[in-house]
């Protein structure tokens, strides 16, 4: 089939590059481990790069790959489009041993657990277990959509430790059907300078892509959510402050746009 499309070599070898790391587990594929294989010089990598941003490349103008982030000219992700993914399944390729990142929880494995509450806060988590069950998910999102609202569902869980927050999110998900993402944020923090921003990026890159494989949107889940959304410091700052501050910013951003299921929770609801 890919020999039908008569790409060039080049876009051929990138194309079927990026099928065979799709089929071993990869979400998405950063550009720069591939154009070492296959480019001899610096100017043509670049070349490159612009042809896939601008959409000048054929893998990008016949619906074949998408760009999904770009954080820097030189840290391009590309992953393959719902329209690739579909050819290679009539192709009888199998998605099914997908290796699933360790960071997933499977609704199907989560324990079911009763968790009781005072009157004030079981009423008001039974509200958010209504409004999750997919049933009435689907029909509030398109509401807030017809009203041009964000249409995704962002919440923060906060108390003392141990008083069920984390457990509240895994029954949720148990009882709607709905994976999770769940973030360490130790693993989020990088002594190298820039890294703990790409990492933040691309867990909501994941959890993006995440969406597109689930038959129900999953949840995004930040537990202790202070440890990483804290009082932004001031301009003059240590540049760890102002790495922590570039990382707010990023979380921000991407929840302006957000249409998926997004929790925190956290012990410390004031130093947020």
């Amino acid at each position: 089939w890919v020999n039908t499309l008569h790409l060039e070599i080049i876009d051929v070898f990138f194309y079927l590059n990026v099928i065979w790391r799709s089929l071993m587990g990869s979400s998405s594929v950063n550009v720069e481990m591939i154009e070492r294989k296959v480019f001899d010089f610096r100017s043509q990598s670049m070349n490159y790069k612009k042809q896939l941003l601008s959409k000048q490349n054929d893998l990008i103008r016949e619906n074949l790959i998408e760009v999904v982030d770009q954080e820097l000219f030189d840290d391009i992700s590309i992953s393959l489009t719902k329209f690739s993914l579909s050819k290679l399944k009539d192709c009888d390729l199998a998605f099914g041993k997908k290796n699933k990142p360790e960071n997933i929880i499977e609704a199907s494995k989560i324990a079911e657990r009763k968790l009781i509450f005072d009157e004030e806060t079981g009423s008001q988590l039974g509200f958010l277990s209504k409004l999750l069950s997919n049933d009435h998910f689907n029909g509030i999102r398109e509401r807030l959509e017809s009203k041009k609202m964000q249409k995704g569902i962002t919440v923060l869980l906060y108390g003392p430790p141990g008083t069920g927050k984390t457990e509240s999110v895994y029954q949720y998900a148990k009882k709607t059907g709905r994976d999770i993402i769940q973030v360490d944020i130790s693993s989020t923090k990088s002594k190298w300078f820039g890294d703990s921003e790409k990492q933040i990026k691309a867990l909501f890159t994941q959890y993006k892509v995440y969406c597109d494989e689930c038959e129900r949107i999953p949840i995004l889940l930040f537990n202790e959510a202070d440890a990483i959304i804290s009082k932004r410091a001031d301009a003059n700052a240590s540049n760890v402050s102002k790495t922590e501050n570039a990382i707010q910013n990023i979380i921000m951003e991407e929840l302006e746009n957000f249409e998926g299921i997004f929790f925190a929770t956290t012990n410390l609801a004031n130093n947020m």
